[in-house]
C-alpha cells in the first residue's frame, strides 16, 4: 500500500472515529444498528440464517391445481 493510500485510510478511519464520539453507538436507531449490522455482514461476507437446501427449486403453481 503507497503512502498516499495509506494516509487516505487513516483518515477515513479518523472521520469514522469522529462520528461514533458525536453519535455514540447507545444512542443509535434500531434501523441505524440494524443497517450497520448488514454492512458488517456484507463486507466480512458472515451469512444469517439457514443454509438454502440442494437442489430445492421453487416453481409456480398453475391457477386451479391445489
Amino acid at each position: 500500500m503507497s503512502a498516499a493510500s495509506e494516509h487516505s485510510l487513516d483518515g477515513l478511519r479518523n472521520q469514522l472515529l469522529s462520528r461514533v464520539e458525536a453519535h455514540p453507538v447507545r444512542t443509535w436507531s434500531p434501523n441505524l444498528l440494524a443497517a450497520m449490522i448488514a454492512l458488517f455482514d456484507a463486507a466480512y461476507e458472515q451469512r444469517q440464517g439457514p443454509e438454502p437446501r440442494p437442489g430445492f427449486r421453487p416453481y409456480v403453481v398453475g391457477k386451479g391445481t391445489i
